[in-house]
């Protein structure tokens, strides 16, 4: 996830620290905070999480490819054949 929140500089650290603290595990691999007029701070935050095996099966979300699978990702669809301008 990569985002960005504005607000007062308490309300931003109470949401990382809740990020920090939340039972979901979250990895912060980026995070960004800069003033603005007014008292308001702007906050980037990259954040990447992981579900457990059986919360990603119940997720309806299509599993992660894992090196060596053999199935290929979609692929576009198919472009017709000829010549150009055909």
């Amino acid at each position: 996830m990569d985002a960005s929140i504005t607000g007062n500089y308490p309300q931003i650290m109470r949401f990382v620290n809740s990020l920090e603290r939340n039972q979901t595990f979250f990895v912060i691999r980026g995070l960004t905070l800069t003033s603005q007029q007014g008292g308001l701070v702007n906050l980037r935050l990259q954040v990447s999480t992981w579900l457990r095996p059986a919360d990603a099966a119940a997720s309806g979300l299509p599993p992660t490819p894992q090196p060596g699978d053999t199935q290929a990702a979609p692929s576009a669809p198919a472009k017709p054949q000829g010549k150009e301008g055909e």
